[in-house]
């Protein structure tokens, strides 16, 4: 992960994933962008909270599972 400080893995870090899944429907896509944004990566400004998790595999999703 070129660049990012890696949270560790706790009980607060997967609340708030699963609090920036949920508003989106929660899908598999969703949970995948949110704990990508909980541990420090930058998908955009896409989605309700204007934080990249929305739900839909784009560019940016691509570009953070690929590193």
């Amino acid at each position: 992960m070129k660049g990012i400080v890696t949270l560790p893995l706790n009980e607060t870090n997967i609340s708030y994933r699963n609090s920036l899944a949920q508003k989106v429907g929660g899908s598999n896509t969703a949970i995948i962008q949110a704990s990508l944004v909980a541990i420090g990566y930058d998908l955009g400004t896409y989605g309700p909270a204007k934080n990249g998790v929305d739900g839909q595999m784009g560019p940016l999703t691509e570009k953070a599972i690929i590193e």
